[in-house]
């Protein structure tokens, strides 16, 4: 890794915004690797060598890399963490105080979404759902399980996103986004060759809304499912 990776200059441009530690754990007994302390009592688990931590600037980590990476897997990583946190700092020093605040964290949620972290926005709209607060408002509930479902599609992980946008339907069937649930469903159809599912959703979005701009999508998608 050193050798090869961290010395790349895509790498080297990459790592730029983060505060830089290295630790020689290499004369460890590899069974019995244990942890390492960072800051005052942020103890990290070690499992395997080598292993790259990426944590936010109140030392929460976000990623957690085990064994090798490539020159490309690695500056992958580093250029989907964001540089500048400024913009959710008061967020995030709430949370310090009080996890259980289900805005701060969909607030910083958004955050990474916006920085096209989706992963790590993801666990935070998931941590958030489950707080008080978000049982408390239903529309931050709302705004939460959407969020989630269109992540998991983002990821490709339509079996996830399926289930959550049909969570969605019955905790929210009033919903004005509903256009976009039957849309990403049919999405979600196809992809998992569910042609009889995406047909289904098809005519219940054009005769549920008429006037969407995504009817048209939709029924571009499912023409060209039938054509393969």
């Amino acid at each position: 890794m050193d050798r090869v990776v961290w010395s790349n200059a895509h790498v080297i441009e990459a790592s730029q915004k983060f505060v830089q530690i290295s630790v020689d754990m290499s004369r460890r007994d590899k069974n019995r690797l244990g942890g390492i302390t960072l800051g005052k009592s942020n103890i990290q688990m070690v499992r395997a060598l080598p292993t790259i931590m990426l944590l936010d600037p109140w030392g929460e980590t976000l990623l957690v890399v085990e064994g090798t990476a490539s020159v490309r897997e690695l500056t992958a990583v580093l250029n989907g963490i964001p540089a500048d946190y400024s913009s959710i700092r008061a967020q995030r020093e709430a949370l310090l105080s009080r996890r259980n605040n289900s805005r701060a964290l969909a607030d910083v949620g958004l955050f990474y979404q916006r920085g096209s972290s989706i992963e790590i926005a993801n666990r935070y709209y998931k941590e958030a759902l489950s707080g008080s607060g978000a049982k408390e408002d239903d529309r931050l509930r709302e705004e939460l399980t959407f969020g989630i479902a269109m992540n998991d599609g983002r990821l490709s992980d339509w079996k996830a996103a399926r289930k959550r946008l049909e969570e969605f339907r019955a905790g929210f069937p009033n919903s004005t986004l509903m256009d976009q649930v039957l849309y990403t469903l049919l999405v979600a159809d196809v992809k998992q060759n569910k042609g009889k599912d995406a047909r289904q959703h098809l005519a219940e979005l054009q005769s549920s809304f008429p006037g969407s701009k995504l009817v048209a999508e939709a029924s571009r998608m499912v023409e060209e499912y039938r054509g393969k």
